[in-house]
């Protein structure tokens, strides 16, 4: 592989899975198929392969006897060999410069470039989009800030927004329009079991909508519990534990669980520091749980926590392959939050909790919230483009922004080192 005649011209070319990120004088190669990374600081490596981008050059470039015999560049071609990144041809060993097709990000649908080619009155509808609902049934401000948390990341206090009940007919006639798509997930959330206390209404209203249904409650109000929740087909159940745990409350709702055969159960343990991890994995492993993941919390004071154990290290995030696919999807929507909307009891309708409200079930319509997010919302398009994140090559690697990021105040959770 290594054997390359000095004394003849070349083709070069880069596979169509290697991701190429260049930032003013550094530049980043991504083997999406198994994370293997290149990174680039020679001015000569930079221009070389800036250059495989230009639309004159189709994704091939010549490299001559005189290139290959620079060390910087005949180093560079090896590395790139060895690593099944590229390759070079030699060109009197074929009639004409090849063609290599260089994946270009081509969003079909991008709000501005309808808007550009249909107008400014065009309405950015379309209903499949959306992919995610969650829908608080009732509000309970002595009760909600369990389910606050899980949305919002952070041990915020809830709003007062009276006490609610969800009006189901007209929940239903605003969701009725993603009948003929189908839903992907839809969250129910019923923060008072005292106030909600008919669940089989659901059967025949919006659990039709989803492919999969959820049901969230708190471990320790299963006493409200009306059993007949746990009695309806095909719905799946999450879990949300904080600390400190009520060690009777806990057990009590495992073995109604066991008892009901509910095997459709995941459990989210809300986590704020190490100990509590330490106590999840006690819990666990005592009470034999499949299903479960961490969920950590923000306080406002455990902000070492979060460094230590959360945020991302240089090696952290070229560790698992991410496909070309994910990394153009994060350049343009966000990951996290795109096609999730948020319905509270009183109707009013959010893409994310800490973000603007976007209207109410019964004075808008399913198409005026998707048009209003797409054209003046800031959750569904939110992608790493401000600083630091713009300044740094592995930019769309990283996970888009989360809640994490808001409720820190810092929109970079990691531990990369660069100049800005």
């Amino acid at each position: 592989m290594n054997n390359i005649d000095k004394n003849e011209d070349f083709w070069f070319y880069l596979e169509p899975y290697v991701y190429i990120n260049v930032i003013d004088n550094q530049g980043l190669i991504y083997n999406t198929l198994d994370s293997k990374t290149i990174i680039v600081n020679n001015p000569i490596i930079l221009n070389l392969i800036t250059s495989l981008f230009l639309k004159e050059n189709c994704g091939v470039i010549k490299i001559s006897s005189a290139d290959i015999k620079n060390i910087d560049i005949y180093n560079f071609i090896v590395e790139i060999r060895k690593n099944f990144m590229g390759d070079i041809i030699k060109i009197n060993d074929i009639d004409a410069k090849p063609i290599q097709i260089v994946p270009l990000l081509n969003l079909q649908r991008d709000i501005k470039r309808m808007q550009k080619e249909f107008g400014m009155d065009y309405k950015a509808s379309d209903i499949s989009y959306i992919n995610s609902i969650s829908v608080f049934l009732d509000y309970d401000l002595n009760k909600s800030h369990q389910f606050i948390k899980y949305f919002t990341k952070h041990n915020m206090h809830a709003k007062d927004l009276g006490n609610n009940i969800i009006l189901l007919d007209t929940l239903w006639k605003f969701l009725y329009p993603l009948s003929a798509y189908g839903l992907n997930n839809l969250e129910i959330i019923i923060c008072n079991h005292s106030l909600y206390t008919k669940p089989n209404e659901l059967k025949d209203s919006v659990l039709k909508l989803a492919v999969n249904s959820y049901i969230l409650l708190s471990y320790n109000n299963l006493s409200e519990i009306n059993a007949d929740i746990f009695k309806i087909e095909n719905l799946n159940f999450k879990i949300l534990i904080d600390f400190p745990v009520i060690q009777k409350s806990l057990k009590n709702f495992i073995q109604c669980l066991n008892s009901e055969n509910i095997k459709r159960v995941e459990f989210v343990f809300q986590i704020t520091s190490k100990y509590d991890y330490y106590l999840s994995n006690k819990i666990i492993k005592e009470n034999a749980i499949k299903n479960y993941i961490y969920q950590p919390i923000y306080t406002g004071g455990n902000i070492g926590f979060f460094e230590n154990y959360i945020f991302l290290s240089e090696k952290d995030i070229v560790s698992t392959p991410i496909s070309r696919r994910e990394i153009f999807m994060r350049q343009v929507i966000n990951s996290f939050d795109f096609g999730r909307l948020i319905i509270l009891a009183n109707g009013d309708i959010y893409s994310n909790l800490l973000g603007q409200k976007l209207g109410n079930i019964i004075s808008n319509t399913v198409f005026e919230v998707i048009h209003k997010e797409l054209t003046l919302g800031t959750n569904w398009l939110n992608c790493r483009s401000s600083k630091p994140c713009n300044k740094c090559i592995y930019q769309y690697l990283c996970p888009s922004p989360s809640n994490y990021e808001s409720v820190i105040d810092r929109s970079n959770l990691c531990h990369v080192k660069f100049e800005v």
